[in-house]
């Protein structure tokens, strides 16, 4: 039996049961079991972000469904559709908090950048700027510049050595949009969404090292 044409079907029984009953619960579980091992869940701008983004969406998305089944109509949508839309509020949500931890992190290191998808708006104008009178801005900056491990240049887009940490980092700090950083790295304008998904990640595992730098130099 094909179970994506039988998914109306069972929704709707499921809708008869009594809520809270055991042959309910055990007939939603099918369901959503049935749906993660599907191939019809689908999710625009999932691979521009980590897996785990995805991940919480799909999570959150499960947990609605099994809780609010009984709101599915089949005279609006199939329960595919139903479901791909619930994702797709899940998965913005899932980006918000994915951007809101990295900009908390970021902050710490006098990194705070815009985390949205506007790539047109100049960084600048809420960047930290390394001519800043900020202190720590200057210490970042000069971190990242010199790179005196190399840990930052080794670091790259894959299958892109000049998408390197410290060159994008550089080109951010002094406030280009990402298409702009995109292009200077030698990538596509289109793979703007990488470029940016790359930065923050390596924001986030560099966190250490920031940290650990700018302990040193606040002991000196």
């Amino acid at each position: 039996m094909d179970a994506s044409n039988t998914l109306e079907q069972r929704v709707l029984e499921i809708q008869k049961l009594p809520r809270g009953s055991n042959k309910r619960r055990i007939a939603v579980n099918r369901v959503i079991s049935d749906l993660q091992k599907s191939d019809k869940l689908f999710c625009q701008g999932r691979f521009n972000y980590p897996h785990e983004v995805y991940d919480e969406a799909l999570k959150e998305s499960l947990l609605y469904i099994s809780q609010k089944i009984d709101e599915y109509d089949p005279t609006i949508a199939k329960v595919t559709t139903w479901v791909n839309r619930i994702l797709e509020f899940k998965f913005k949500d899932a980006i918000k908090k994915y951007n809101k931890r990295l900009e908390l992190s970021l902050k710490e290191l006098s990194l705070d950048a815009p985390v949205g998808n506007d790539f047109d708006t100049p960084l600048s104008e809420t960047i930290a700027q390394p001519d800043a009178k900020s202190i720590l801005s200057d210490r970042v900056w000069d971190y990242i510049f010199n790179d005196p491990d190399g840990l930052f240049a080794q670091k790259h887009v894959k299958g892109h050595p000049r998408a390197n940490y410290r060159s994008i980092a550089l080109l951010v700090l002094e406030g280009y949009c990402w298409k702009k950083v995109t292009l200077a790295v030698g990538m596509p304008e289109q793979k703007w969404s990488t470029v940016q998904s790359f930065y923050w990640r390596s924001c986030q595992k560099l966190a250490p090292n920031f940290r650990e730098y700018l302990q040193k130099m606040e002991d000196e």
